[in-house]
């Protein structure tokens, strides 16, 4: 059952806020470096990728797909949980990567993707609020009834 403030919003579990935390430990620098880039006229957007899928090799397939120019970190490596940087890719880039992550994963397993893709094509946030979208996009994959790739662009 979801928990609810005094407004209606949703509460995060403890394990839902432990993720936003190792999140942060892990992305803050390498995201505030992407939005450094940007404000510097080096990028123009980025895609910020958490991922997980139940397969143990999962972050080793991972590292096989990406680009050379791609970031990739792991979060929790017992859950399988991934984080991936994505320069000049738009967020329905992301999200088109994400599928055809999922095509070829089958190859594997039955296993689904899970990822939260957030698109990052201006300089108004600041990297704590960019990782809150990120988290708070990871917590509604868990939902009922959720897709497995929820995406947003931050404009």
């Amino acid at each position: 059952m979801v928990r609810r403030t005094a407004s209606g919003k949703i509460m995060y579990t403890e394990e839902q806020l432990k993720i936003g935390v190792a999140l942060r430990a892990t992305a803050f620098l390498p995201v505030g470096l992407l939005l450094h880039l940007v404000k510097n006229h080096t990028l123009k957007t980025f895609s910020i990728i958490f991922l997980h899928a139940d397969f143990e090799d999962f972050e080793n397939f991972l590292h096989e797909q990406k680009r050379d120019t791609d970031l990739l970190y792991t979060i929790d490596q017992e859950r399988h949980r991934n984080l991936l940087l994505c320069q000049e890719t738009h967020v329905d880039g992301g999200v088109y990567f994400m599928r055809r992550l999922e095509e070829r994963l089958r190859e594997h397993t039955p296993q689904k993707i899970k990822a939260a893709v957030v698109g990052v094509e201006t300089l108004e946030y600041s990297v704590d609020d960019l990782l809150y979208f990120v988290m708070d996009n990871y917590v509604k994959l868990s939902q009922e009834g959720a897709k497995n790739i929820i995406y947003r662009t931050i404009r």
